[in-house]
Formats: C-alpha cells, sequence, structure tokens
C-alpha cells in the first residue's frame, strides 16, 4: 500500500490530510471525510489517500510498532506501506484517525520526515481507557508538533503520556447541509413525518417500549436496524442522514458510548447532540454528565432532559405536540447556534490558530456567511 496525493503538489501546499477514506468506508468515518473535503474546498489543502492492498498485515504491523517503540523509526520504515510523496515540505500535515487502530497503517506518515514543517494527528475517539490499555501503540505521536482529540477528557492524560501539546477538537458537522430552514433562515424546506428517530446505539428496554408504542399507535418510530455498515459514497450517506433528521419531529440523544464500560466512567458529549440540534429537531434524552456541555451549548433547552420511564417520554412528547411554538422556538435556537459556533469550517479554523497558519479567504467568508444565516434563522422566531 502507498500513499498518494489527490492533485499535482507542484506547490508546497498549506496543509495536507492523510484520509484513510477508500480503507475504511464505514459510516461511522463520514463525518471526519467530510470535513476534510470541506477544508480542502475551502482552503490551500488537499488531500493523502492511500492505495494498495489495504491494512498491512498483523505481522508488519507488529514489527513495526516493535521496532518503533525501541527507538528505530529507520527500521520501522521497512516494515510499513510505501509513502512516494517528494517535492517541498508543506506547512501542516493532518494525519486523521477514527482511534487507536488506525496508527499501524498510518505508521509510515509519522516515520517519514520532511512532508510537512509540522505534523498533528486527530483522534476522534481516544478514550482515557485507551491510553491505560494501549500505551505503546501510541509511541508514533510523540513525533507530531501537536495533537488533537475529540474527548475532551482524554486531553491532559494524553499530553502527560506523549509530553506533546494536545488541545480538544469538539464534534461538527456542515451546518449549511443540515439547517432544514434553507439559507434563507425562514420556512422548513421538509415536513416532520418521522415522529421518533433513534439513531445508532440504544437502549433495549427503552427502545423496546418505543417500538411497542410505534405499533400500538400508529407513530413513526424510525431506528438503525444494522451495524457500523459500509456506504458506497460518504457523501450520499451524509445527505441521506440529513434529510432523515431533518423529517424528524423527536430525536434521541445522550452521552457518547452511553452504557459502553468499556470506556469506564469517562463523560463526552455524543455526535447525535450536533446532528440533531443542527437539522432543527426537538431532542429529547437522559441528562448529560459531560462537564463541558455548558461550554458548548450554553443556551436553554438544547435538549429536553427525560430521567425516566418509557411512559416519561412518550407523555413528553404528547405535552410537545401540543406546544408548536415551543418546539418552533428550539429547533430555531439550536440551528443558529450550530450555524455560528460548530460548523466544520471552525473547527478547520481551530486547527490553523494551533498550528500558526493563516486562514484563507474561503474559509472567513464562510465563517461570516453562517453568520448571517443564523441571524436570519432566528429573526424568524
Amino acid at each position: 500500500m502507498s500513499w498518494f496525493p489527490t492533485a499535482e503538489l507542484h506547490e508546497p501546499r498549506k496543509m495536507v490530510f492523510a484520509s484513510c477514506r477508500g480503507l475504511s468506508p464505514v459510516r461511522s468515518r463520514a463525518l471526519l471525510y467530510l470535513l476534510e473535503d470541506l477544508a480542502c474546498a475551502l482552503d490551500d489543502a488537499t488531500l493523502l489517500v492511500p492505495e494498495g492492498s489495504g491494512f498491512p498485515s498483523e505481522l508488519q504491523a507488529k514489527s513495526a510498532r516493535f521496532f518503533f517503540r525501541n527507538g528505530s523509526s529507520r527500521l520501522a520504515r521497512s516494515f510499513t506501506p510505501s509513502l512516494p510523496l517528494n517535492g517541498s515540505p508543506h506547512e501542516l500535515l493532518f494525519i486523521g484517525c477514527q482511534g487507536v487502530g488506525d496508527l499501524s497503517t498510518l505508521l509510515p506518515l509519522f516515520t517519514r520526515d520532511g512532508i510537512a514543517k509540522r505534523k498533528t494527528c486527530f483522534m476522534e475517539e481516544l478514550w482515557v481507557k485507551d491510553l491505560e490499555l494501549r500505551p505503546l501503540a501510541l509511541a508514533c505521536l510523540r513525533t507530531c508538533d501537536f495533537l488533537l482529540v475529540g474527548c475532551s477528557e482524554t486531553v491532559a492524560p494524553l499530553e502527560k503520556l506523549t509530553g506533546v501539546p494536545c488541545f480538544h477538537l469538539p464534534p461538527s458537522v456542515d451546518t449549511l447541509r443540515f439547517t432544514p430552514f434553507g439559507l434563507d433562515g425562514k420556512t422548513e424546506i421538509r415536513p416532520r413525518t418521522i415522529d421518533l428517530y433513534w439513531m445508532g446505539r440504544r437502549e433495549t428496554e427503552l427502545h423496546t417500549a418505543f417500538h411497542q408504542w410505534s405499533r400500538d399507535s400508529g407513530r413513526f418510530y424510525l431506528f438503525d436496524t444494522a451495524g457500523n455498515a459500509p456506504f458506497q459514497n460518504h457523501i450520499e450517506h451524509r445527505e441521506h442522514l440529513i434529510d432523515l433528521i431533518q423529517r424528524s419531529r423527536y430525536f434521541m440523544v445522550q452521552e457518547a458510548k452511553a452504557g459502553n464500560h468499556a470506556v469506564g466512567h469517562q463523560h463526552e458529549i455524543g455526535f447525535r447532540f450536533f446532528e440533531g440540534a443542527a437539522a432543527g429537531t426537538v431532542m429529547l434524552g437522559p441528562p448529560t454528565d459531560a462537564a463541558n456541555f455548558k461550554e458548548f451549548f450554553p443556551h436553554d433547552e438544547v435538549f429536553i432532559t427525560v430521567d425516566g420511564s418509557p411512559a416519561d417520554f412518550v407523555r413528553t412528547m404528547q405535552e410537545l405536540d401540543q406546544q408548536p411554538e415551543r418546539r418552533a422556538k428550539i429547533g430555531r435556537r439550536n440551528v443558529a447556534h450550530m450555524l455560528r459556533h460548530h460548523d466544520h469550517a471552525h473547527r478547520i479554523l481551530q486547527v490553523m490558530k494551533i498550528a500558526g497558519l493563516k486562514p484563507g479567504d474561503g474559509l472567513l467568508e464562510r465563517i461570516e456567511h453562517l453568520g448571517s444565516v443564523a441571524a436570519a434563522t432566528l429573526d424568524s422566531i
């Protein structure tokens, strides 16, 4: 397997995004791929993508990790796929990972010098438990100038483990695609024909009760029937998902990896909060213990807290059905907040500021446009 740029690199670029697309085209990764796409569309950036036989063999991966941990990056490179990328160094190499398991595949990007003046790795899901159970697998992160992690409580322990400055990069979405009010911020563009949507991981007892409620009442309860399935096109997958959430009256939310004992007692804001808020649906869920929730969602009624039985959820939905103005205000406040603070453009700008890079006009113009759409969205309340 080799890594190749998706565009001719006659001149050094501001940012080069090393992407796992093609190697792992599954639903949970589509969000990161879209962030990479938007960065390339808005600023002086390009993609570096793998081509060839796919993930290295387990023997290759173990050999590479052994030599890397023991201080021989030269021998480590001999057990990893090639990286035929020549030319002047770029400003920043951004290595995008979903978790620890990606590091073996991406190892040549950590061991190869001269790709960029600075290097960062973004670990979308890295839990404190991962640091405790797999510290040696993270040794390659010490070659980075700074690290980005999607789990806020992992920042300090990761910095202590690696000795590398570490920053929290929260979830984000393409809010201009998600907004249900159009770019003029006025009328909803799709009817809310789905009564309740519970996407992804769910609690069995509550799901069973919702399923029975749907059968008894004739209400439309939508839920996933497959796990982390492959997609054919990450853009089409996300557009389909957006369409479903925009059509949902109520949307179940919970903390990331809720109920998963593998992450211990770590509390992180789930992706569903960002997706549901951006689509203007009314979110329902149990209380969150994420310490930074108010930092990212400081306004009132971000989601309706329901901490009780399935009957409590059904009763809450029935009460909200009788309050259309309240539902409308909840949706518009959330959409406007997402447009102003949690678009992919805001995360790209955050990375550039950390790296000391000057944002281009395309990125700054998008952020200004997001503010205008947010203002129009609130004007219609």
